[in-house]
């Protein structure tokens, strides 16, 4: 009869395997999430721009208040009643 003996462990080709499975994965990851920082630096830019014209608008607002115009954003002051283009 054999003497069957119980092997413990994984063998050489299969944590090869495994490690060239992780190395797949890892380029993917690499690859999917490396380009996240600049689309970050897009968004945080574009909310500085929103937040920018929103801050200009309520100054305009604000000055038409103060002086009575109903003639547009500016009143004769600032541009002869011209209003604020939409962007």
């Amino acid at each position: 009869m054999r003497n069957l003996q119980r092997h413990h462990g994984f063998t050489l080709i299969e944590l090869i395997v495994v490690i060239v499975i992780l190395a797949i994965l890892a380029v993917f990851a690499v690859a999917r999430f490396g380009d996240l920082s600049s689309q970050s630096h897009t968004s945080v830019a574009e909310s500085y721009f929103k937040s920018f014209e929103t801050s200009v608008r309520n100054f305009y607002s604000l000055c038409r208040l103060r002086k009575g115009d109903n003639q547009g954003v500016g009143g004769p002051g600032f541009g002869g009643g011209q209003d604020i283009p939409e962007y």
